[in-house]
């Protein structure tokens, strides 16, 4: 996912309150629970999300919705969010949040897609050479995409390991085409 840098920001920001707090694991489960919040309840998000309805009623509907229930940093973040406008970064804040939370504890997420599901002990031989190559221990997410033909593409720290046939079948098309135009000139 590539974020917006306002969001990077915005996440930093609330990483170093949540750390300074001591509060770094109880903010990530907040920002989870309150996801989980906005996911079930389309109509809540769509009400927060707008730009049609007015700041301080979304600041009246949050305070409702959090008061008793949520850590007051939760509920003072999401309120400068609606302040300024920034709501719609949300999910983005949150990913960041996540990364830099994995960056202190010394996880990275990576991904893998494949043609079709990998079995187990193909993911954890993934996870498993990632975790040597990066020391670090990995959060692997398997995606499945019948478009690749064959093989696999990882996805960690912004790299593109890309061993899918698919890319092989275009590689081998360029060399084909290449050799096409040389043999007839």
């Amino acid at each position: 996912m590539k974020t917006h840098p306002l969001a990077k920001r915005y996440a930093r920001a609330l990483f170093e309150l949540a750390e300074q707090a001591g509060q770094i694991d109880t903010m990530a489960g907040e920002l989870k629970a309150f996801t989980s919040l906005l996911e079930e309840q389309p109509r809540i998000k769509a009400f927060i999300m707008s730009q049609d309805v007015e700041k301080k009623r979304k600041l009246e509907v949050l305070k409702d919705l959090l008061q008793g229930k949520a850590v007051p940093l939760l509920h003072q973040f999401l309120t400068v969010l609606v302040e300024k406008g920034r709501q719609n970064y949300y999910a983005e804040i949150v990913f960041e949040y996540y990364r830099f939370q994995d960056k202190k504890d010394g996880r990275i997420r990576a991904q893998v897609i494949s043609a079709v599901p990998l079995q187990k002990e193909q993911i954890e031989r993934v996870r498993q050479q990632l975790a040597d190559h990066l020391k670090a221990e990995i959060i692997l997410d398997q995606t499945v995409d019948a478009d690749i033909l064959g093989g696999v593409i990882i996805r960690v720290e912004g790299k593109v390991i890309d061993g899918s046939l698919r890319k092989q079948v275009e590689r081998l098309r360029r060399e084909l085409r290449g050799s096409k135009s040389t043999a007839t000139a």
